[in-house]
C-alpha cells in the first residue's frame, strides 16, 4: 500500500471526529484541476472510497487557452473512473474587474464557490481538495513574508470550515503532510498522466515566486526547510487551539452583553486578563461581528489593544470591517455604530447585600444611589398615577431591614398588578426592556427573602401600600 493510500485511509477515518468518514455514505465533493496533486487524490479515492460516493468538480476559468482542453481532460478522466462530474465555465476576467480582487484571489473565491455549490446538489457538507505539504510550506513562508500572527503561522488546516449561503461545510486537505514529491511517484507508479499548467512558471504570481525562487535558495541553507514550516505550521495550529479554547471560555466571564447593537465587555475584568487573551478577547469580539472578514491584522488588533489599556474614556477608535472600539468608564463596546448612545444605568457591583437604612443612601455604580425615606402619608390615588418610575412607595413594618442586592439564581416575585401570580425575576427584566449587560447587576431592595422593589421598573404585589398601612416608606433611585 502507498504512502498516499495509507495516509488519506487515516485521514478520512480521523480527521472529522467523532464521525469516521470511511465507514459513512455521504458524497465527497473532489475539486480536481487534473494537474497532479488532484488528480492523484481521485485516483486515492476511487480505491479508498469507492467511485460512487465522489463527485468531481472543476471549475473552467476562461482565462487560458488551454483551459478548455483542462475541462475535457477531467470530464474523460472521471466518466473512466466511473465517477460523477460537474463542471462549469466562469468569465475571471469579468469577476476580477467587478470585484477589484487579485487574479488568484477571484480565482479561489470562484473556484470555493463553485465546490459549495456542487456539494449542495449532492447534498454533502465535505469538499476535498489536493493541497500538500509543499503547498503548506509556501503558505507559511508567503503569510511570513507579509506579516502575520499565529493564525498565518499555522498555515491550511486540514480541515476548514467553510460556510456559504445559510449552509456550513467543511474543506478537507488529506495530502497535508505528504510532500510533492511523494505525489509525483504515486503519479508514476500508477501510470498517471496529468495536464501541464503553464501558469504554476509565471514568476509574476508571489506563490509561484516563493517556489521557484525562495525555497530553493532556502533549501541551500537547510535541506530539510519545507518538512521544518509544516512541521512549524503543526505546532502553531495547536497552540492557537489552545489559546481560542482558553479565549472561548473567558469570553463568558467577561462580556456582558452581546446583540444586534453591540458588543460590550467589562473593561475591568478585561483588563487583568494576560496579554494573549487580551488580544483574543478583542479579536473574537470582532469576528463576531464581521464573521467573514479576512485578513485582521495584528497591528489593527493591536492598537485596538493599547486604545482600550488608556485610563481616558469616551475614545472611539476605527477597527476593520467599518467598526469602533468604544472605551467607556467601566466598558469597551464593539460596534459599527460609533454614534452609539451608551446608557448609563444604575448597578450594583458589590458581593455581599448592602444595609439600606430608613432613612439613608446606598451608593451605586455610575453615579446613581438608592435612597430610602419614612413619610408620613401619600395619596393613593396619585401614587397609583405616578409617572415616576424611579420612586416607590411601599408597605413597611417599623424596624423591618431593607439591604441593597443584585438578582438570586431562579428568584421569583409578584409583581403589582399581576393579582399575585409569580414570574421569575429573570424573565420580568427580559420583558422591561432591561438589557442583558445590565441584568445580573441591576440594584433590588429586598427585605429578608422577600424582594421589595427592582429599582425603576417594578414592585412585589405583597409591598404595596393601602388604607390599613401604618408604615410607608419612600424608595428612590437617582443620579447625583
Amino acid at each position: 500500500m502507498s504512502v498516499l493510500h495509507k495516509t488519506v485511509l487515516m485521514f478520512l477515518k480521523t480527521a472529522v471526529s467523532p464521525i469516521n468518514l470511511l465507514s459513512q455514505s455521504v458524497k465527497l465533493v473532489v475539486g480536481v484541476s487534473g494537474g497532479p496533486d488532484s488528480l492523484a487524490l481521485l485516483h486515492v479515492l476511487t480505491q479508498v472510497v469507492g467511485p460512487t460516493r465522489l463527485v468531481v468538480a472543476h471549475l473552467n476559468h476562461g482565462y487560458r487557452e488551454t483551459a478548455v482542453a483542462e475541462a475535457d481532460f477531467v470530464q474523460i478522466v472521471a466518466r473512466e473512473w466511473g465517477v460523477v462530474c460537474e463542471t462549469k465555465t466562469i468569465d475571471l476576467t469579468r469577476l476580477i474587474q467587478e470585484s477589484g480582487n487579485s487574479l488568484e484571489e477571484a480565482g479561489r473565491k470562484a473556484r470555493y464557490a463553485f465546490f459549495c455549490d456542487v456539494a449542495h446538489q449532492y447534498e454533502t457538507p465535505y469538499l476535498v481538495v489536493g493541497h500538500h505539504g509543499d503547498d503548506q510550506a509556501e503558505t507559511v513562508l508567503m503569510n511570513l513574508l507579509r506579516g502575520t500572527g499565529l493564525r498565518g503561522l499555522r498555515g491550511m488546516l486540514p480541515v476548514t470550515a467553510m460556510q456559504s449561503g445559510d449552509r456550513d461545510y467543511s474543506v478537507l486537505r488529506p495530502f497535508l503532510s505528504v510532500s510533492r514529491q511523494d505525489i509525483d511517484e504515486y503519479c508514476r507508479e500508477f501510470d498517471l498522466t496529468p495536464v501541464f499548467d503553464e501558469s504554476n512558471e509565471d514568476i509574476s504570481f508571489f506563490r509561484n515566486r516563493i517556489r521557484q525562487e525562495l525555497l530553493p535558495l532556502l533549501t541551500d541553507y537547510n535541506a530539510n526547510i519545507r518538512a521544518h514550516l509544516c512541521q512549524l505550521a503543526a505546532l502553531t495550529a495547536a497552540d492557537v487551539a489552545l489559546l481560542e479554547s482558553l479565549t472561548a471560555e473567558t469570553w463568558s466571564r467577561v462580556v456582558l452583553d452581546v446583540d444586534d447593537e453591540a458588543i460590550v465587555i467589562d473593561r475591568a475584568a478585561w483588563n487583568v486578563l494576560p496579554l494573549g487573551l487580551r488580544r483574543g478577547i478583542l479579536r473574537q469580539a470582532l469576528v463576531e461581528k464581521r464573521p467573514f472578514l479576512k485578513d485582521v491584522t495584528f497591528q489593527a488588533i493591536e492598537q485596538a489593544r493599547l486604545v482600550a489599556e488608556r485610563p481616558e474614556t469616551g475614545q472611539r477608535f476605527n477597527l476593520p470591517g467599518e467598526m469602533f472600539l468604544i472605551v467607556d468608564y467601566d466598558r469597551l463596546i464593539i460596534t459599527e455604530d460609533k454614534q452609539i448612545v451608551l446608557d448609563d444605568w444604575p448597578q450594583f457591583h458589590k458581593a455581599e447585600p448592602e444595609r439600606l437604612a430608613v432613612p439613608g443612601v446606598v451608593a451605586l455604580s455610575n453615579g446613581w444611589k438608592i435612597e430610602a425615606a419614612l413619610v408620613d402619608a401619600v395619596d393613593l390615588i396619585a401614587v397609583q398615577a405616578a409617572a415616576d418610575k424611579w420612586r416607590a412607595y411601599v408597605d413597611i413594618s417599623a424596624g423591618q431591614d431593607l439591604f441593597v442586592r443584585t438578582r438570586e439564581p431562579g428568584e421569583r416575585f409578584q409583581p403589582l398588578g399581576m393579582n399575585g401570580r409569580s414570574t421569575k425575576v429573570k424573565e420580568f427584566m427580559i420583558d422591561r426592556k432591561i438589557g442583558a449587560r445590565w441584568r445580573e447587576a441591576w440594584p433590588l431592595v429586598a427585605s429578608g427573602s422577600q424582594l421589595v422593589w427592582i429599582a425603576g421598573h417594578g414592585m412585589d404585589e405583597r409591598m404595596k401600600i393601602t388604607e390599613e398601612t401604618s408604615s410607608i416608606v419612600q424608595l428612590q433611585c437617582y443620579k447625583g
